[in-house]
């Protein structure tokens, strides 16, 4: 990712615009250095000379840094294809660029500096990336698909905290709906069986005998409320696990019984005797009974 600086901005904005003069050049990139400031170079020696009345130590490292910067600049901008050099034809490269000195010092550069200066002086195809660079506000691409993929990364760890934050929760009110299903369901128990426990314990207890038609009635009122609290529980419990595991959907439904039971001694039905069968029939407008054979002795002995 490539930051800008200001001057960078006012030299890449210098070369946007300066095709549209025929006499331009790459190198005029570096006019801010080299004319009316008491500096040149020497293309032959490669090496920075400057004017030893107006420059001292401070100063000559400083001009030798913006140097360094504009070429590593022109560098960049066409190894990344926001520029192409028309390199048409071989001149022969001046050996004094710059201001005329009267008593110079010279400062060394770097070789590969001093070959990218002197490789500048080509004219250049300005590319649509280098407009739309500028038009962009000198945000390059990488970096614009960095900055979307940040959102992006932002965007889902919030959402990944939600969903954290949610099922943290989720198990909470799973755990408590289950603690409630269960005293529900003990609840319910309780309802059915402590009427017959309350008998028993109190044949123990006194001494008394519960009569063979004894019943033990229930108060289906409170059966039916407790039945349907229960049945609350349970489908809010498994819409909790679902919205967990998101595996199935499942809706029990919880049914007993509630019609009042009596624990009586069943009484065994006497043997009915057979049924006599009588037909009628009419002769000479006359009507006569028709009787069967006399039925057998309805005891069991023969």
């Amino acid at each position: 990712m490539k930051h800008f600086t200001q001057r960078e901005q006012d030299i890449i904005r210098g070369i946007l615009d300066g095709p549209a003069h025929d006499t331009y050049v790459l190198a005029n990139a570096f006019n801010d250095l080299l004319f009316r400031q008491g500096v040149a170079f020497d293309s032959q020696k490669g090496s920075l000379l400057f004017e030893e009345s107006k420059y001292d130590v401070s100063s000559i490292l400083k001009v030798e840094q913006e140097f360094i910067e504009t070429a590593l600049l022109i560098q960049y901008l066409i190894s990344n294809q926001y520029i192409y050099p028309i390199i048409d034809s071989q001149e022969p490269l001046l050996p004094w660029i710059g201001d005329h000195l009267t008593y110079p010092i010279e400062k060394q550069i770097p070789r590969d500096i001093a070959d990218i200066f002197n490789n500048s002086f080509v004219r250049i195809v300005v590319l649509n990336k280098l407009r739309d660079l500028v038009s962009d506000g000198y945000i390059t691409y990488e970096e614009q698909q960095l900055k979307i993929a940040q959102r992006q990364l932002n965007i889902a760890a919030g959402s990944l905290d939600e969903a954290h934050f949610q099922s943290n929760n989720a198990r909470i009110t799973s755990r408590i709906s289950v603690i409630t299903c269960a005293v529900a369901i003990l609840t319910l128990l309780a309802t059915l069986l402590i009427p017959c426990c309350s008998s028993c314990s109190c044949d123990k207890v006194y001494g008394i005998e519960c009569p063979e038609d004894y019943a033990v009635e229930l108060d289906i009122k409170v059966v039916n409320s407790q039945l349907e609290k229960t049945n609350a529980y349970l489908l809010q419990l498994i819409e909790q696990t679902n919205n967990l595991t998101n595996n199935f959907n499942v809706k029990p439904k919880v049914q007993i019984n509630t019609r009042r039971k009596s624990i009586s001694k069943k009484k065994e039905c006497s043997i009915i005797p057979p049924m006599i069968k009588i037909d009628t029939i009419n002769c000479n407008g006359e009507t006569y009974w028709i009787l069967p054979c006399p039925p057998q002795s309805f005891s069991n002995d023969k």
